[in-house]
């Protein structure tokens, strides 16, 4: 986490210091290894993917989109059910 309070106390772009094109950068070793994050439908996911690596903090996703994207380390963390109203139980009058 100190490198991520450092990195968005430095007013840098998510581009990088030099707007280096971290996300084309991550697009084309997507379409090199043949990963979904190379599709224009996934240009967003890219983007959060891009950051989270140019930054260097590990993405906290369910989205399958993000497993095996080079360079992204993923956190894949079992979803919760506690603040969920479907699964709370109804109280008897």
């Amino acid at each position: 986490m100190v490198s991520l309070k450092r990195w968005l106390n430095s007013g840098q772009g998510i581009g990088g210091p030099n707007g280096d094109g971290t996300s084309s950068l991550l697009r084309a070793e997507c379409v090199a290894a043949g990963h979904g994050l190379a599709e224009k439908s996934n240009e967003a996911d890219r983007w959060v993917a891009a950051t989270a690596r140019y930054v260097k903090v590990p993405l906290v996703s369910h989205d399958g989109v993000f497993v095996d994207a080079p360079g992204v380390e993923l956190l894949r963390v079992a979803p919760t059910t506690v603040n969920d109203p479907s699964t709370k139980r109804k109280r008897r009058s």
